[in-house]
């Protein structure tokens, strides 16, 4: 039962205090939709209720579905976890600054050590 508050909710039952991701506020909203249209599609008292809600749940899905895709193809960062984004941020940030760091470090040049000869036999 908890991997189904999992899924839902997008964080761990127990602990987890990052927000999983831009879906998380969509899942609550389209959860709370199916529920209404599906009640009305089973529990109509008319026929054109039942109709218009069936209607209505088919709207949503593809309205999800659609957002769904959306987020894929132009922002798939957006699908990932928090937490993965953040450190995503931070592996990028030490990244270029060590690649400051290499642009930065200079080494003089140096002339080449040179033999002399000893003066003792």
């Amino acid at each position: 039962m908890s991997n189904f508050f999992s899924t839902l909710t997008g964080k761990k039952v127990a602990g987890d205090v990052c927000k999983s991701n831009v879906m998380v506020s969509v899942n609550w909203v389209v959860s709370f939709c199916l529920t209404l249209f599906g009640t009305g599609v089973v529990a109509g008292p008319s026929h054109w209720i039942q109709i218009f809600s069936a209607a209505l749940i088919v709207v949503l899905l593809v309205f999800y579905c659609g957002l769904v895709i959306y987020f894929a193809i132009l922002d798939p960062s957006r699908l990932q976890s928090e937490r993965y984004n953040l450190e995503m941020h931070a592996i990028n940030a030490l990244y270029k600054d060590t690649i400051d760091d290499k642009s930065k470090l200079t080494i003089p040049p140096q002339n080449p050590p040179t033999i002399q000869k000893s003066s003792q036999p």
